[in-house]
This record gives C-alpha cells, structure tokens and sequence, in this order.
C-alpha cells in the first residue's frame, strides 16, 4: 500500500505539466507582488508643503521663509497660487516661494494650506518635515526637511513614535548624519526600512552641539499592518483560482483515462484490491497537490518578506498553505467522484471543467448574490481561502456576509473533501469492473 502511493505520488509530482505550471504560478505571483509593492507608495496623490529660513529675523520682527509645495513623488508644483496667512502667494516654475512671516512658525505642523493649481482647488499637509517618492520594492524615498542653512541633518526610522527627550547629543545619538543644509530647503535621498513605519529629523549645531529643531512623522505606506499579507494572498489569487485545473487532470490521468483504456484492469491481475488501487492514486495525487501548494506559499511568502524588506511572517505562509491545499484537495475529491460516475473521458472532463467553471469563476458566488443567500458564502470548495484571504487582506467581506463564521466554513471545508471521497469509494467499490 505504501509502495503503491509513493510510486503514484512520484509519477503525479514529476509530471512535466504540473512542474512547468507550479514555476509559471509562482512567476506570475511574483510579478504581481512587485507590481503591487511598487505602486503602494503612489496609489492616492498628496501634496505637501514645508519652509525653512531664508535669512535672519527683521529688527521688526518678521521673518524670511523660503516654502516648497511639492506632489508625493517629491516634484514641485510650479505657478500654484497658496492662500496662506495675511494673503497669497504663487510658486515658481520649480515650486518654490518666498513667504515674509511675523512668526517663525507662521503655520501649525500639519494643518492643511488650501492652493490652486491649473484651475483646481487642493489642500497640502505642512511642516518641517516629509518623506516622498517612497517605493518600497527598491526600499528608497526622499527625505523633505525645511531647515536652517549650515546646520547638519540627523535621520532616522523606528517602530514606534518618538517621544522629544531633551535638546541634547541624546536627542540624535542613534541618528544617521545625512550633511549639512545649504538651503531652507534640504533634500536627500534615503534607504527605507519598511518594517519601521515611523521616522524622525534633527537639526543640528555643529558648534553647540544642540538641536535647534526636531521633529517625527508617519510614514503611512508602511503602517497598514496587514500589508505583508495583502501583498502574499493577492500574489496567490492567480494560484488559487486556475491551478485547481490541475487538481481534475491528475484524476484524469491517474485514474479516469487509465480505466477508460483497461490499464486498471492489468494493475488488478495483480495482487492488488480494488480499495487499495482506488487509495493509492487518491493519496498519491493528493500529495502532489500539497506539495505544490507548499512550494507555491513558501516562495511567494519570502519573495515578498524579500521585497518588502520584512521579516516572513510563518503565521500567513501557513494560512495561506491551508487555504490553498483545502481548496485543492476538495476540487479532487469532487473529481474522483465524477471520474467514477462517468467512463468516457469527454464526459469526465466537460462535467469536470463545468464544476471547475461554476465554483472558481464566480458562478456560485453570483448566485448567492443575486438570491440574497450570504448564509452561503464561503461554503464552496473554495470558501475557506477567500475567508482567509479576506481576513488577511483586510477586506469588508466579513462585513457583507457576517452570517459564515470561521468554524461553519472549515467544517464546510472538511465534508467538501470527505463526502466526494466517501461517495467515489462507494461507488467505485460497488462497481463490477475496474
């Protein structure tokens, strides 16, 4: 018995069909999650506005501030009109403005500044500090500090919001010394950690050794604590959704086009049962799917741990495992099923790839919509990934359907694949010929 699900796991597993779809799956997954990590840092456009001093405060007390509105890529937005306090000013062509202030905090940090460009109105975000031009599939972006000329910037991530301790060395100890400013305006380019979703800047004299400004900020890309398992279960939908095709060719070659050609009824003239035969090519197939869902989840989890610059998280390779091997597993079943029913291969693999149509491409899911059935959802052979998924994803599915909770769907999931598998055995052993 032993003998006969190794020699079958090992025949379905080095299939040259199923090698080449497992590396072109994972290839794809891999694209997409580059795809998606490299537009996470530019999905929804902002703008921002920091300044720094132009020149020393005026015996009569106002201030020379030279601003910079710029877009979330870091490019300025030239011939915009900024409506800010005591009157309005307009950029230039690089996005720069000259700005003669009563205060030197003339804006609070954070507080939108209304501007015009190109005939619409829009609102930016201001202060001292920002962090643009983020992609974290090359772990870079640019960092924006509004400064005083020839002091010298400090720079760092960390896991949480910094609290101010004191204006001293202690302040930027742990900071990276990025040079000093020679305009209000400094930039510079920086590598990014995306599992430290928070950051900080001082300022620094040389001489004194004293902070003269600091300040912190989100980076909001990298606070979406469910953004490593977005990435993953969006990387696997391609995996999840058509290599279940695969699940119904390896009942068709292991068993349906086997009996159809009598080639079971020569392995029976041996000493072997009809039961035994029936478990081998079952256990065998199901082996192989489970080997492939591992190596499909294994390396997109690290190829996407790899780009985002993270740690792999083990607790989402093994949800998605699951999800993926539970789908497989009960479309195989199902397919043994219809593979003892019907004889002709036609008629196995029309009825196979109608049930393969009506589950995985939306079909059932359309009906429970339409009859207003959410008491269904999820309760297909693939239900129990999409919840996962959704979970992962943060996604409001859970909220469009609350009546499918985790244990209705993995009990769902465990009859999808007993029940098939009870009644093909049933049917196969009540069957006269092989």
């Amino acid at each position: 018995m032993t003998n006969g699900v190794l020699y079958d796991f090992k025949r379905s597993l080095l299939r040259p069909s199923l090698i080449v779809l497992v590396i072109l799956f994972v290839a794809a997954g891999v694209g997409i999650a580059y795809l998606e990590i490299s537009t996470m840092g530019v999905s929804q456009p902002s703008y921002y506005v920091i300044y720094g001093y132009a020149g020393p405060a005026q015996a009569n007390g106002t201030q020379e501030l030279l601003g910079y509105l710029f877009n979330q890529q870091g490019s300025g937005l030239g011939g915009a009109t900024l409506y800010l306090q005591g009157g309005k000013v307009t950029t230039n062509s690089s996005g720069y403005f000259h700005w003669k202030s009563s205060s030197t905090e003339p804006l609070a940090v954070g507080a939108p500044v209304t501007f015009s460009f190109r005939g619409t109105n829009h609102t930016a975000s201001t202060g001292f500090m920002a962090i643009v031009g983020i992609n974290l599939a090359s772990h870079s972006a640019i960092l924006m500090v509004g400064a005083k000329p020839g002091l010298s910037i400090y720079f760092r991530q960390l896991k949480r919001f910094p609290s101010v301790t004191g204006n001293g060395p202690s302040e930027y100890a742990k900071m990276t010394d990025l040079g000093v400013a020679t305009s209000p305006i400094f930039h510079h380019a920086i590598g990014l950690n995306a599992s430290l979703p928070y950051a900080s800047y001082a300022e620094v004299n040389s001489t004194s050794g004293l902070v003269f400004a600091s300040g912190a900020t989100q980076i909001l890309q990298l606070l979406v604590p469910t953004g490593y398992a977005s990435v993953l279960f969006s990387s696997a939908t391609l995996f999840a959704e058509f290599f279940p095709i695969m699940a119904f060719y390896l009942v068709y070659a292991m068993f349906v086009s086997p009996r159809s050609t009598g080639a079971l009824e020569f392995i029976l003239a041996r000493p072997v049962t009809k039961r035994g035969l029936f478990t081998a090519r079952y256990l065998g197939g199901a082996l192989t799917l489970l080997v492939s869902a591992s190596i499909v989840a294994a390396a997109l989890g690290l190829t996407v741990a790899s780009l985002l610059g993270v740690q792999p998280s083990y607790w989402d390779l093994g949800l998605i495992f699951i999800g993926l091997s539970v789908e497989l597993l009960a479309f195989f079943s199902l397919s043994f099923l219809i593979g003892t029913w019907v004889r002709g291969t036609g008629s196995y693999l029309g009825i196979s790839i109608a049930a393969f149509i009506f589950f995985f491409m939306g079909i059932f899911d359309l009906i429970v919509l339409l009859e207003d059935l959410p008491n269904l959802y999820y309760l297909d052979p693939r239900g129990l990934y999409d919840m996962i998924a959704s979970f992962g994803t943060s996604s409001n599915t859970s909220i469009l359907f609350p009546y499918s909770s985790p244990l209705t769907v993995s009990v769902a999931a465990i009859l999808w694949i007993v029940l098939p598998l009870l009644g093909a055995m049933i049917s196969y052993d009540r069957q006269r010929t092989a």
